[in-house]
């Protein structure tokens, strides 16, 4: 793709987004949207927390802010899992991990399968309809790009594609790169397209950049990621004319932690820094014109709600059987995005079979309030986020009645019957260049 300045480029924006304003329409009809490009952008290992647009005095994302700032913000946005794989399948399905059966990746499977070869490499359940696979139904063109190794087919994320390409962090620049060489193939013939993008970059290693390498420490390094990520989605969207025509929607599979609770990455636990993630919501139409009225929402939500919504703003019947909600109320009515947290219940799931029992945790949130359940210990923590946002103070003792009856809420959540069967993709051998990756990106314990 062509070099793009990002600084120039969000100038431009913002003055086209201003104008697109005049046009916005918020009626609680469903908006035209007929022929509307559909585009899902997953930025791995992002916690909500350092964006520009969520307050991080530190960022650097001007794109990303100026897309938040004429898009709809989800301020409370839970991922379904602290890791890729369950946390990528519930967006594509719509269920949470204990549904859709994904509930590790290739890193995990490696550890286990060399000790116990009755563990298998989880796939999704082929009667549970992707997000890919009902846009393919509806007449879309479907492309998707990930440069996470677990995003591919030998775990069913390719089905409903027409074309895809997974790699094992290349960088945002090769994502871009072959982006460019299939640009002429999306944007061609009548059929609008669905374009699945995720980039890795804010994942270990975090790269320099032009930092200095004697004092980068690990949050300056990951902050240098996302600043090169925002001009890497600045290229894309200008190469692409994703200001038109066009339902963009932006999230993360799950966070990182820095020492938060005594630990780096994202391997030990279902902590907000893990799981609280960003999601955007920006369409417009072939003029240019806003679909939805620019804000911020309040309310608990998922990104297993990202489906339905597409749905919904297609004006077409989601899945059955699915746990996400539409957000398409909250888009399509401004008046209802400040009436505060609500009492809907989401969940995590971290789960981990066969060995290292104590890394399986549980979660729900609901309201301000986290129960973070620790099966093998039989141990609870409790959070009220609305004064704690960081997670730093146990308010498990303090709040016995709430305690019990999120933790009886978890419980029945976790017996619910499971309504897909499982599927397996058999044994799979890991070849020396993707045990090498595993260990380039961290996975090394």
């Amino acid at each position: 793709m062509r070099g793009v300045s990002t600084q120039r480029l969000v100038r431009g924006l913002a003055l086209g987004f201003a104008l697109a304003l005049v046009h916005v329409a918020c009626s609680a009809e469903n908006p035209a949207t007929k022929g509307r490009n559909i585009v899902v952008i997953v930025m791995d290992t992002t916690r909500f927390d350092r964006l520009g647009f969520n307050g991080y005095a530190a960022a650097e994302t001007p794109f990303l802010d100026e897309l938040a700032s004429q898009g709809v913000v989800f301020d409370a946005a839970m991922s379904a899992s602290s890791w890729t794989a369950p946390a990528t399948a519930s967006i594509f399905t719509s269920l949470y991990p204990d549904q859709h059966g994904v509930t590790s990746g290739y890193f995990f499977y490696q550890r286990v399968n060399a000790t116990n070869p009755e563990i298998k490499l989880n796939r999704l359940p082929v009667n549970a309809q992707t997000l890919p696979e009902m846009l393919k139904a509806s007449g879309y063109r479907t492309f998707g790009l990930a440069d996470n190794l677990n995003i591919g087919e030998r775990m069913g994320f390719t089905r409903g594609f027409d074309r895809f390409d997974t790699w094992a962090y290349k960088g945002g620049a090769h994502v871009n790169l072959a982006l460019g060489e299939w640009q002429d193939a999306i944007q061609a013939g009548d059929a609008p397209f669905f374009l699945y993008l995720q980039y890795m970059d804010p994942h270990k290693p975090y790269h320099l950049h032009d930092l200095d390498p004697e004092t980068a420490k690990a949050p300056q390094r990951y902050n240098a990621e996302l600043k090169y990520l925002d001009g890497l989605l600045a290229e894309m969207f200008a190469e692409l004319a994703l200001d038109r025509n066009t339902l963009v929607v932006i999230t993360a599979d799950h966070g990182e932690e820095f020492g938060d609770h005594g630990s780096e990455g994202h391997d030990r636990g279902l902590y907000p820094e893990l799981v609280h993630v960003p999601l955007v919501v920006l369409g417009r139409d072939a003029k240019g014109a806003l679909d939805f009225a620019p804000g911020r929402v309040s309310a608990r939500v998922t990104t297993l709600d990202i489906l339905p919504t597409v749905a919904e703003f297609l004006d077409r019947p989601a899945p059955p059987s699915i746990d996400g909600q539409s957000l398409m109320p909250f888009l399509r009515d401004s008046a209802q995005r400040s009436n505060g947290l609500g009492e809907r219940a989401v969940f995590s799931q971290r789960m981990s079979e066969g060995i290292d029992a104590d890394r399986t945790f549980n979660s729900i949130t609901r309201g301000a309030f986290q129960l973070i359940q620790q099966p093998a210990k039989q141990h609870y923590q409790l959070f009220d986020l609305s004064k704690d946002p960081l997670a730093q103070r146990d308010v498990f003792k303090a709040n016995p009645k709430l305690a019990r009856e999120l933790a009886e809420q978890l419980a029945d959540f976790l017996e619910r019957e499971v309504r897909f069967e499982r599927n397996l993709a058999g044994d799979v051998t890991l070849d020396a260049e993707t045990q090498a990756d595993l260990g380039r990106l961290g996975y090394t314990e």
